[in-house]
């Protein structure tokens, strides 16, 4: 906290410079994050290992590159987890990102989206505040991903 003479104190918002060089360097390593293809190079084979379902975060700058670590928003069961809408928006907040990505794994290795996702999706939309960009929210399979934002599946090399 900084202090004032005259005032209350206030918490002054910084950034770690050291440690966003070394994410920088990272960042740098998978380029722009622009379609699905690219969010499975990112997290997808780490995604996959999982035994549940893990719901992200990806924050990215105006240029789409990452910003720094992905935010777990919520880690679920098998065949589902309970995403709120407040979580993620909070997570953008946190992360003070530009644009953002959200993906989550499915386990039993099919991408297809369900209700719940797409509603999911559209609520996510809606929420997001003017001056920050969701992009889509992406599916994770075994060597797919699917954009629900673009209703395409993509297959993964």
């Amino acid at each position: 906290l900084l202090a004032c003479k005259t005032c209350i104190q206030w918490q002054k918002v910084s950034r770690d410079g050291t440690e966003h060089a070394d994410f920088a360097e990272l960042a740098k390593k998978f380029g722009p994050i622009k379609t699905p293809v690219d969010v499975y190079a990112v997290v997808g084979d780490d995604l996959n290992n999982e035994t549940q379902e893990v719901f992200l975060l990806l924050p990215l700058n105006i240029h789409g590159e990452l910003m720094g670590p992905a935010y777990e928003i919520a880690r679920g069961q098998r065949d589902r987890v309970a995403v709120g809408i407040d979580n993620v928006m909070d997570a953008a907040s946190d992360a003070r990102c530009a644009g953002f990505v959200v993906t989550h794994q499915h386990p039993g290795n099919s991408p297809k989206p369900s209700k719940a996702d797409l509603k999911l999706t559209k609520d996510i939309r809606k929420a997001t505040p003017p001056g920050r960009t969701f992009i889509d929210h992406v599916v994770i399979g075994q060597k797919c991903a699917y954009s629900i934002v673009e209703s395409k599946l993509y297959e993964i090399p």
